[in-house]
């Protein structure tokens, strides 16, 4: 036995922190499960403008954090400070935004949608929040990876069934309590072929899943690459296929930042594997899938006459003209309606929302966390490190650079993706290399 009690084989005790016994990994996997798998369609009427219980699960996770932290200010507090400083710096800027309109006076119709607005912020920083502190061991990470790459496997498949028969499927589902909110058009067309959606509202808010998904399904797979390599490939080239059969422009630019960014982490064997999948997978689609290439093609280099691409310029002038009213704080976030002016660019919109602050916060945050999943790859010595941080960067940057093409906060995927992937690139930096608790010692170093 040893002074303490204990005999010396035991296992340590475990760490006090935050979540003790119902630990941020379950939590998350709840979250990403109410996030993905209730198809966007359903809502819950008793929620009002919330709609959707995934954020709901998201206040609560801001709540319990909140909670502990104001329990255990010392221990709660293992992730990056630079992720920590611009998660506050986005909250701070939606609260500055939504006070200032308030005192100026929202009109009747933004007063719903600003408070509703203001929540669904709330519930993606609490993600962040509980992925950031709530992680304490390269275990539950390892989890977490592998369940998202799971998810992001189920929901390529549901797309890849939606493109071949033309079938949602998902629209016989009935949950009780649930309502049918809206049309519902899990499967659109394009250029002839289905296009499809999954459980989301849209094409896009799918392929902005798949993609932060790819890089991730890649990290978790490539540990078994060396005893099962054709077994290993699975996941990542369904994701693929069903990006690449998405019919959607943003969704091969999804695709390309994700494997770029990603690319360079990887051993030489799995990068040349990973290049050779690729064009397995569009030589198969080539003869699985007459015209598919063709149309690809086709919405690559016919960017410049597309009325999409058009609209996005049309609307650049009249965007900027109407961030210029309120250039500093915005209007509020989520206030800004189709029927003022469609915008197909999440950035434009922060902009006219949340002003220069609120875009240079959500900048700070993203290029924080961008920094943080680099950073392993500067350590030879952990290449586990190394590869997850890169596949949380490259999901993130992939994440991004869709918002580029549409309002992807106005729907609930993408900011569920991007502000939980936030979170976990910020714990990565603190965790220690075996699979123990960050012991509560180690938490005030990370603060400072």
């Amino acid at each position: 036995m040893t002074a303490a009690g204990r005999r010396a084989d035991d296992p340590p005790p475990r760490s006090p922190g935050l979540l003790p016994r119902f630990d941020a990994v379950t939590f998350l996997t709840i979250y990403l499960l109410l996030l993905c798998a209730i198809p966007s369609f359903l809502t819950i009427p008793a929620l009002g403008s919330l709609g959707r219980p995934s954020t709901v699960w998201g206040l609560a996770g801001f709540l319990w954090w909140l909670f502990h932290r104001l329990q255990a200010a010392d221990d709660v507090c293992t992730g990056s400070p630079r992720i920590r400083a611009g998660i506050a710096a986005v909250g701070g800027a939606v609260l500055l935004s939504y006070g200032v309109n308030v005192l100026q006076g929202i009109p009747p119709q933004e007063v719903t949608v600003a408070d509703s607005g203001i929540l669904r912020m709330c519930s993606w920083l609490g993600i962040a929040l509980v992925a950031l502190d709530g992680v304490r061991t390269r275990d539950q990470l390892r989890t977490l990876v592998h369940r998202i790459a799971v998810l992001g496997v189920a929901m390529a498949a549901l797309g890849l069934v939606q493109f071949v028969t033309g079938d949602p499927v998902v629209d016989r589902l009935s949950l009780p309590g649930f309502v049918v909110s809206g049309e519902f058009a899990s499967v659109q067309t394009r250029a002839g072929f289905s296009r499809a959606a999954g459980t989301a509202a849209h094409p896009l808010e799918y392929a902005v899943v798949l993609s932060a998904t790819l890089p991730l399904a890649i990290a978790a797979v490539l540990p078994r690459f060396a005893r099962r390599p054709l077994r290993s490939l699975i996941p990542p080239v369904a994701i693929v296929a069903a990006l690449m059969v998405s019919v959607s422009r943003s969704a091969l630019i999804g695709l390309a930042v994700g494997v770029l960014l990603i690319l360079p982490s990887l051993p030489p064997r799995a990068r040349i594997m990973a290049m050779l999948s690729g064009a397995g997978v569009t030589v198969a689609i080539a003869f699985t899938v007459p015209g598919m290439l063709g149309t690809i093609r086709g919405l690559v280099f016919g960017a410049l006459n597309d009325p999409s691409t058009k609209s996005r310029s049309a609307s650049l002038l009249p965007a900027l003209h109407i961030a210029s009213r309120d250039l500093l704080v915005g209007r509020g976030f989520g206030t800004f309606l189709p029927n003022n002016l469609i915008l197909d660019n999440q950035f434009l919109l922060v902009l006219i929302e949340l002003g220069l602050l609120g875009l240079f916060a959500l900048g700070l945050v993203v290029l924080a966390a961008m920094v943080e999943g680099f950073r392993p790859l500067r350590c030879r010595n952990d290449p586990e490190a190394r590869l997850i941080g890169a596949a949380l960067a490259a999901g993130i940057g992939a994440n991004v650079t869709l918002l580029f093409f549409f309002d992807g906060l106005a729907f609930i995927m993408p900011g569920g993706f991007l502000f939980l992937y936030i979170g976990l690139a910020g714990t990565l930096s603190a965790l220690p290399a075996s699979d123990t608790a960050i012991p509560p010692q180690a938490a005030a170093p990370a603060q400072r």
